[in-house]
């Protein structure tokens, strides 16, 4: 199995790239969020084995990798699903999406309906919970700053732009902070 690979993007399509290892280009499937440029870079790579096919998912972190491992195993969730959904949605805010049952946040994605999410949820809130508990993280402060943007009225996709790539770590107090200053113009 293909777990990590160092090399350089010598192609680019709408949902694939040519990596090029020592003069072996493998195509690899990314998230339209992947920026791979002509600089030597190590590509995280889930090597997906079906008995027709073998195809290679790559992603810039392995807690990205990681993730969409879990997606996998969620009824109904096959690759280029779990793909989409890292493409719209960053693990941060997908965890807090499953963490607050935020169903109006996963349907964002293109392909996934409510009940669609509602699955997602039940399915993977608590291997996703479970996970972060393992890695000592916790999305119980990014979930309340979206609950409390949302109560102040603004819409799902304003509170998903304004929570992207917060940490968690930091209190909630200067989360909220950081969230409305991006909301109000100021990036913060």
């Amino acid at each position: 199995m293909i777990g990590a690979l160092t090399g350089t993007v010598i192609d680019r399509r709408a949902d694939t790239i040519i990596f090029d290892v020592r003069d072996v280009g493998y195509e690899v499937f990314v998230t339209s969020r992947f920026v791979g440029g002509a600089e030597q870079q190590r590509l995280w790579v889930h090597h997906h084995v079906r008995e027709d096919t073998e195809s290679l998912f790559g992603f810039s972190d392995r807690d990205e990798r990681d993730l969409f491992a879990v997606l996998l195993t969620a009824s109904g969730v096959g690759p280029k699903l779990a793909l989409a959904i890292l493409s719209a949605l960053t693990p941060a805010q997908l965890r807090s999406a499953l963490a607050g049952d935020d169903v109006a946040q996963l349907t964002l994605v293109p392909g996934i309906g409510k009940r669609t999410a509602q699955r997602l949820i039940v399915d993977l809130k608590t291997k996703v919970t479970a996970r972060e508990a393992d890695l000592g993280g916790s999305s119980t402060a990014l979930t309340e700053v979206r609950l409390g943007l949302e109560s102040l009225g603004y819409t799902t996709q304003e509170v998903a732009q304004a929570v992207a790539g917060l940490d968690p770590s930091q209190a909630v107090e200067v989360l909220m902070r950081i969230a409305l200053s991006r909301i109000g113009g100021r990036d913060a």
